[in-house]
């Protein structure tokens, strides 16, 4: 796990980066992680005196998962040793050695640049009750309605509107550059700006920024990170291309 551990805390919904950096983990890494730690098993226990073999591979660990339980008073610590003949690793938890082909191991070997959200917003899709636009040419506000969507209070197409938001969900950034949110210095002016509401009165504002460079991937930020996403050149003009048809888009006839 190296000499600066990976500190991760789950809180409502969301799996958060706490050391070495704070910042969002990447959705389907949390997914994962949490899925890993859930199915973990102890597939063939191992008990003292342990084969030469076995003594080995817990004097190479991998590394070690310390995860704090609600309502326990101690974590609890797991050794992940090396693999031995079989296959398997050899783990051990509390006083318990045993052995797992659990991919939990890929914890404690992966950089803890890797587990860092390259995506734009934490919102899936169908979270969103709700997401203000605004941007030069004006503002517009859609609202989810009995499973339609309507715009300024008006229904409009829904596959207009689902196709925005699809797109805001499933950006992704081509890389992250540090960059507190106070220093404007290297941020040039804003173009676009969402907010995303749920359900649960959760709310996120995304921000998408004027490019210098049109070949340029183009920098946004996500409130509440201190980090600059830099998103694909052709990502950036598809979502433009999709705020333009929800703005363009003729109000549907009233149900009859």
């Amino acid at each position: 796990s190296g000499a600066v551990p990976t500190v991760f805390a789950h809180t409502g919904a969301t799996l958060r980066l706490q050391r070495p950096v704070a910042d969002v983990v990447d959705r389907d890494l949390a997914e994962r992680l949490l899925s890993d730690l859930s199915s973990l098993r102890m597939e063939t226990f191992l008990d003292p005196p342990l084969a030469p073999e076995m003594e080995k591979a817990l004097a190479e660990p991998a590394g070690t998962v310390e995860l704090t339980i609600a309502g326990e008073s101690a974590p609890l610590r797991i050794e992940v040793g090396g693999a031995t003949s079989s296959g398997k690793r050899v783990w051990r938890a509390g006083d318990q050695v045993f052995e797992s082909t659990s991919v939990l191991a890929e914890v404690v070997t992966r950089p803890a640049s890797d587990w860092r959200s390259r995506n734009w917003t934490r919102f899936e899709n169908w979270r969103i009750e709700k997401a203000r636009v605004e941007e030069g040419s004006g503002a517009f506000e859609l609202t989810r309605s009995n499973g339609e969507w309507l715009r300024d209070g008006k229904k409009i197409p829904f596959a207009v509107a689902s196709e925005l938001l699809a797109a805001l969900t499933s950006a992704k950034a081509e890389s992250l550059v540090e960059r507190p949110a106070g220093d404007s210095t290297a941020t040039p002016p804003p173009k676009l700006a969402v907010t995303l509401s749920d359900a649960d009165g959760n709310e996120e504002m995304l921000t998408l920024f004027e490019s210098r460079d049109p070949a340029a991937a183009v920098p946004a930020r996500t409130r509440g990170r201190a980090v600059e996403l830099l998103l694909p050149r052709d990502l950036v003009t598809e979502l433009e291309k999709k705020v333009s048809a929800v703005r363009a888009a003729a109000p549907s006839p009233p149900d009859s």
